[in-house]
């Protein structure tokens, strides 16, 4: 009998470090939370000094289409949550200006309806140099 539950106690202790390691590991890599396991604060920001000169000056803050479509789909599931863009629209085309380095992402729900009206999708469009969203909306 003893040695039964010490076998059970065992694999008991095995299964939890197992289950600990796991929940460590997912912690350190940001687990399923878009927030990361930051802190959250809010009231009035004490240090904005917005007009200095900022590190990333020369520097693109989204330098590939990827990183441009991780931001805007950020932006339009938020959006979807809330019902102001519909669930069904998808990113469909990212365009980028290469003489205003800008990129545009373009989302709706299928193929047909570009084709059939260009102002019925939703555009997103995101400075490179500093990731600034310089417009959101139907175009």
């Amino acid at each position: 009998m003893k040695k039964k539950l010490l076998i059970v106690c065992t694999i008991v202790i095995i299964l939890l470090a197992g289950c600990t390691a796991e929940k460590e590991n997912n912690k350190e890599q940001g687990g399923d939370e878009p927030t990361m396991g930051a802190r959250f604060e809010s009231g009035t920001y004490h240090n904005k000094n917005w007009d200095e000169p900022s590190i990333i000056d020369g520097k693109s803050v989204v330098p590939d289409k990827e990183t441009a479509a991780r931001i805007g789909n950020a932006i339009v599931r938020s959006m979807q949550s809330n019902g102001a863009v519909p669930d069904d629209h998808i990113l469909q085309v990212i365009f980028y200006d290469e003489v205003e380095e800008i990129w545009i992402l373009s989302y709706w729900e299928d193929v047909s309806i570009y084709e059939v009206d260009p102002g019925l999708d939703f555009r997103i469009a995101i400075q490179k140099s500093n990731a600034e969203v310089l417009w959101i909306g139907y175009a």
